[in-house]
């Protein structure tokens, strides 16, 4: 079981995660804070696994940024409707795919 530190002054707000497995709590003295239920080894390998998830997500945005012939919004449109993806991993993908077109009109405002 968890233990919940309690904020120097009052919460303005606290929600769980989908999973039910962590608590968040917002604290205009402390910021925010999160507690995780679950023990070491299951933290650790879901963190691995959610880097292991982005790599990957972003291998594929640079494969396909470099050889589609489709358009990012075909592309999240097309992230958005494949069967055979996780949530997890779609998820990955459409943060990929936004982080790299953020850069990429980055590079293009700064020519400008």
């Amino acid at each position: 079981m968890a233990i919940v530190r309690p904020h120097a002054g009052s919460s303005w707000h606290v929600d769980w995660s989908p999973d039910g497995h962590v608590i968040a709590s917002a604290a205009q003295s402390d910021g925010i804070g999160l507690t995780d239920d679950r023990p070491l080894a299951a933290r650790l390998a879901a963190q691995r696994a959610a880097v292991e998830r982005m790599v990957a997500a972003r291998r594929w945005v640079e494969r396909e940024l470099d050889v589609s012939r489709r358009s990012p919004s075909e592309l999240s449109d097309a992230l958005r409707q494949d069967p055979a993806l996780s949530p997890e991993e779609r998820e990955a993908r459409l943060a990929a795919l936004t982080s790299a077109l953020a850069g990429i009109r980055d590079q293009v405002l700064g020519y400008l």
